[in-house]
């Protein structure tokens, strides 16, 4: 485990969005991702958060995020920088899938 997972794992919350950017604007969305995971890494109770451009569909996006808990989650989503990315108006859908390891 990595970036202080030595608390109880049960509240942890862990997540892959698949992030469908409008058309003719996955480049512009791409270029503002590096800033938002630097960002978001820093915030207290973030364990991991990355982006991926899915191969061959150059308007998905995958997000891979680990919170330390729901109250970091959602901290995080009302961070000023969440909110910025959001407010661009270029994703035109997200689909969020919560998970947990089992091995």
């Amino acid at each position: 485990m990595q970036k202080g997972r030595t608390k109880s794992m049960t509240n942890i919350i862990e997540a892959t969005a698949i992030i469908e950017v409008k058309a003719g604007h996955a480049d512009e969305f791409e270029s503002l991702l590096n800033e938002f995971e630097i960002q978001t890494n820093k915030e207290e109770g973030c364990l991991e958060f990355r982006f991926f451009r899915e191969i061959g569909e150059s308007n998905r996006f995958v997000l891979w995020e680990v919170f330390q808990n729901q109250e970091a989650l959602t901290k995080h989503i009302e961070m000023s920088h969440t909110k910025e990315i959001f407010s661009k108006g270029l994703i035109e859908s997200t689909d969020v899938i919560k998970h947990r390891k089992v091995v």
